[in-house]
């Protein structure tokens, strides 16, 4: 009968180990797939500024040869300082699809006027080049959120998750 106690508390302390390895364990997952995410925001949020800063510059170089659609210079204006103000991922990438219209909008507008000049040129040039990084890190941001989603809502570590507070996150 004795014996049957101690094999009975031993197995009872397997198990209870293992399920506080298996709980350390997916902790430790869900917690690394979450600095990735936001690791690749930050990685897309330095491309929203530097295209955020790319703006005024286009828009000086638009007023100072007065092409003028004042409309959709202040769309793009807009647009930016919705992002500037921002105080959630969610604002923020709604910020940044409302400037991509603005700026192809803008682009249409303006190309043809501003084709012969330089200082307009280097600067569709850094932008087109910024959207097309953008776009990349968007991708990784995406593809970074889908799998730390997956983990978040897959049993077993959605127990995990819930008990810490794991959240979906948004993807753009």
């Amino acid at each position: 009968m004795r014996n049957i106690l101690i094999i009975s508390i031993i197995v009872l302390v397997i198990l209870l180990l293992i399920l506080v390895i298996f709980t350390l364990l997916s902790y430790i997952k869900l917690k690394n797939n979450k600095k990735k995410v936001i690791s690749a925001f930050s990685d897309v949020k330095e491309l929203l500024k530097t295209r955020f800063l790319l703006i005024p510059l286009m828009v000086e170089v638009i007023k100072e040869n007065e092409s003028g659609n004042a409309e959709v210079l202040k769309s793009v204006i807009d647009a930016r300082n919705k992002f500037n103000v921002a105080n959630t991922n969610k604002q923020g990438m709604e910020a940044s699809n409302l400037l991509s219209e603005a700026i192809n909008k803008f682009n249409l507008l303006y190309r043809e006027d501003m084709k012969k000049k330089s200082e307009y040129n280097l600067l569709v040039e850094k932008l087109t080049n910024n959207e097309k990084e953008l776009n990349n890190i968007k991708e990784n941001y995406n593809k970074e959120v889908i799998k730390y989603n997956k983990l978040v809502n897959k049993f077993p570590s959605s127990i995990v998750a819930k008990i810490f507070k794991f959240k979906n996150e948004d993807v753009f």
